[in-house]
């Protein structure tokens, strides 16, 4: 069973990537298009920092699921040079755990924060608010599934051995 939800988490991480990759490069090509007009054209197009803001919450709220997905997060790992195997792998499922309720505990509370923009608009591009809002949301609905993953994963792993 755990092998489906691999598989299935996989894919959500492929297409999480490729929208968060598609955003960066939307991102550069927003800021490219500032500093042209800013050095060419004696004019600042407005919309170019607030669109650079959302979409670098977007990108974030995509990427980083991915990442603790690939236990690519920067620790330290000193303390896991002094202690034996079957003690790290216990940090790493009490760590898991931790970051599993803490993301399941934001998430749940998520939708309040995405009511606060309902009603609200961006200023410069008017842009709903609950979109940016929301991307709370779907940030900690990954990490919460990715969180949970793990968990389970290293849980197997510590009883294994």
């Amino acid at each position: 069973m755990l092998n489906k939800i691999r598989k299935v988490n996989d894919f959500i991480a492929k297409i999480l990537l490729s929208i968060g990759t598609l955003l960066f490069i939307i991102l550069v090509l927003v800021v490219l298009l500032q500093i042209a007009t800013r050095l060419f054209i004696p004019i600042s197009i407005s919309w170019t920092e607030e669109i650079s803001r959302f979409l670098f919450l977007h990108i974030i709220a995509f990427v980083a699921p991915v990442v603790l997905k690939e236990r690519k997060l920067v620790f330290v790992d000193l303390l896991f040079t002094i202690f034996p195997k079957k003690i790290i792998n216990i940090f790493k499922v009490i760590s898991d755990l931790m970051i599993s309720i803490l993301s399941i505990i934001i998430f749940s509370q998520s939708y309040k924060y995405i009511l606060l923009g309902v009603g609200q608009i961006a200023p410069v591009t008017g842009l709903p608010m609950y979109i940016p809002y929301s991307m709370v949301f779907i940030l900690f609905l990954f990490l919460s599934l990715y969180g949970i993953t793990n968990f389970l994963d290293n849980l197997i792993n510590v009883n294994k051995n």
